[in-house]
């Protein structure tokens, strides 16, 4: 059991830092021994959540540039669009189950001057996924009406991927 001097209790008012700490150990190790863990194990789960899975964030201009990437990182794309077009983005895959997608694909507007809603804004389309499998395969997305069939579409972007262990 650890016992805080009145010396330490002076430091405390001087030094806040230092204070914190001494209160901190003091606190866990004599009245609530049960905090110590619950508060390692929330730490840890922090560092290890930042430790695992970059994510790399593609653009149309960084379009076609190879990939190599680790299982657990996650592509976020955008890509520019305006649903009130007609036009929309379609993804495929040429090997599936390498990139899982997060099934919560968005469409975000840059914030208006002056609280002006513009009809027909250009926004960006934002797709996530994680590298799940290790692998090579290729994220096509093609922008286009998806009820016009036979007709070319508008654009496509292609990113070859790379997905190590």
């Amino acid at each position: 059991m650890l016992a805080v001097t009145p010396r330490c209790r002076q430091l405390e008012k001087h030094f806040s830092p230092l204070g914190i700490a001494f209160t901190i150990k003091s606190n866990l190790s004599q009245h609530k021994p049960m905090k110590f863990p619950i508060l390692v194990f929330f730490l840890g789960i922090t560092f290890l959540g930042s430790a695992f899975g970059k994510t790399v964030d593609l653009t149309a201009q960084n379009a076609g540039r190879d990939l190599i990437i680790n299982r657990g990182d996650f592509l976020t794309v955008h890509l520019p669009t305006n649903p009130s077009t007609g036009y929309s983005w379609s993804v495929a895959f040429s090997v599936s189950g390498i990139l899982t997608p997060d099934q919560s694909r968005e469409i975000q507007y840059p914030p208006q001057k002056q609280g002006k809603m513009l009809v027909g804004a250009l926004g960006t389309q934002v797709w996530s996924f994680q590298a799940t499998r290790s692998g090579k395969t290729k994220i096509l997305f093609v922008y286009g009406r998806p009820w016009e069939r036979g007709v070319a579409p508008a654009r496509k972007i292609a990113w070859p991927v790379s997905v190590r262990e």
